[in-house]
């Protein structure tokens, strides 16, 4: 990931986060349609 060249330790820090974001998304774009 780009993240990870400018800033490893912003990167690992917003891991968990992406994580979630990414279980979220489909869930927000199924209830958006």
């Amino acid at each position: 990931m780009m993240r990870e060249r400018w800033h490893p330790r912003f990167s690992r820090a917003l891991e968990p986060i992406d994580r979630v974001v990414g279980q979220i998304a489909p869930l927000l774009a199924f209830v958006r349609s």
